[in-house]
């Protein structure tokens, strides 16, 4: 028997494949939901890079024995307190003191001494404080210390000749010639130098520090031993070499000036009672007026000394409270002058005086080096300091 098909079988069948499909749909799980991204934590801000102490017109560097026996380099700024740059385990003796174009580095140098402590020669960060030990090149003894212009050290050696027969193993004298046409010279390293005739001979090396060892950069013949002697700063390295107290005093003797002989001044000046019999006056420009100063001729130097008078309001005056005699030395920076000298208490001492206010502002005992603490290379060429009355030595 033949079954006959429904006309709506077809269309019932897909309409119950459709449902199927929805319901199967229906029943699929949801998609999960994306995790929320936590933010990450914020770094910490780097700390700040220490820098070193700002420095004006007024600051002082000067370095003075503590009670305990020990050296310390100090900074300055009036009237503010001394502040300890750096200490050394050892008396201030033979001190010498440099600073790096950009203000950052120093190097100070003790020299040997007896008693215990921990005399040599330390490079120094100025911003923390911190010191490490410097051995020097062992050629020679150290006569001068120094940053060049990359703040690189540099170490000027002494090489003396004190008696021909006792040279040191290095060094060996040649002669040429008999009698008067009789020269000499000083082999090194199979190079000849010539011999100074005058004073004690020797040469001059300049080492620099390079990758933590000293290359010798040049060697120059100098004397040593007499008042004209040019020892180290016969070497081409001691010109190019950065701040030294040495190289700011001899600034200092280089500004001052003499008076002109038709200078309206010299009148003045020279019905002031002066400290010794020969001599002439001598100027130094300063930002309140021109300062002057006796330069004394009697011995074989001349030598600045007392008395000294300053540009007022109403003309020339002397300036209160310096009390100052014998040889002097006289430097200035910006509206500050600084008078070094032995006072009536025959104890060196160091005057900073106020041009603009013609004040005394402090004085200190000065035994050893006091300077104006260096500027760093592309600081202002004037920065204001505060004023206070005198502070006592």
């Amino acid at each position: 028997m033949r079954i006959a098909h429904s006309r709506w079988s077809h269309a019932l069948v897909a309409g119950l494949l459709l449902a199927g499909c929805k319901s199967s749909k229906d029943k699929e799980p949801a998609p999960p939901a994306q995790a929320t991204a936590t933010p990450a934590a914020p770094k910490p801000a780097p700390a700040p890079v220490p820098t070193p102490a700002s420095v004006t017109d007024a600051t002082l560097s000067f370095v003075e024995d503590s009670r305990d026996g020990k050296c310390r380099w100090e900074q300055q700024t009036p009237p503010g307190e001394p502040r300890t740059v750096f200490t050394v385990s050892a008396q201030c003796s033979g001190v010498k003191l440099a600073w790096s174009a950009d203000g950052k580095e120093g190097l100070i140098h003790v020299a040997a001494q007896d008693e215990d402590g921990q005399p040599g020669t330390w490079r120094v960060d100025l911003a923390t404080g911190k010191g490490t030990p410097l051995p020097l090149p062992t050629l020679g003894t150290l006569g001068a210390l120094g940053f060049d212009s990359q703040g690189r050290p540099l170490a000027l050696m002494e090489d003396v000749i004190s008696l021909e027969d006792l040279l040191p193993a290095h060094l060996k004298v040649v002669k040429t010639g008999e009698g008067e046409n009789e020269t000499k010279e000083i082999l090194f390293e199979g190079k000849r130098y010539p011999m100074a005739l005058d004073g004690l001979p020797g040469l001059a090396h300049a080492f620099r520090l390079e990758g933590g060892a000293w290359k010798r950069i040049e060697t120059k013949d100098t004397s040593y031993g007499w008042d004209y002697a040019a020892d180290v700063r016969a070497l081409d390295a001691y010109d190019a070499m950065g701040p030294t107290p040495e190289k700011l005093e001899a600034a200092a003797r280089e500004a001052l000036k003499p008076v002109a002989e038709d200078a309206p001044e010299l009148a003045q000046l020279n019905a002031v009672q002066q400290t010794s019999d020969t001599g002439n006056w001598k100027q130094l420009e300063t930002l309140g007026g021109p300062l002057y100063a006796w330069e004394s001729q009697d011995g074989e130097f001349p030598v600045l000394s007392m008395p000294v008078r300053l540009t007022g309001a109403k003309g020339l005056l002397e300036p209160e409270g310096l009390d100052l005699r014998e040889a002097i030395s006289v430097s200035t920076r910006g509206e500050w002058v600084l008078f070094r000298g032995q006072g009536s208490d025959d104890e060196h001492v160091a005057r900073l005086w106020n041009v603009k206010t013609n004040k005394l502002v402090t004085s200190r005992i000065a035994n050893t080096w006091v300077t104006f603490w260096p500027k760093p290379s592309g600081s202002a060429a004037s920065t204001p300091a505060p004023v206070a009355g005198p502070t006592p030595p």
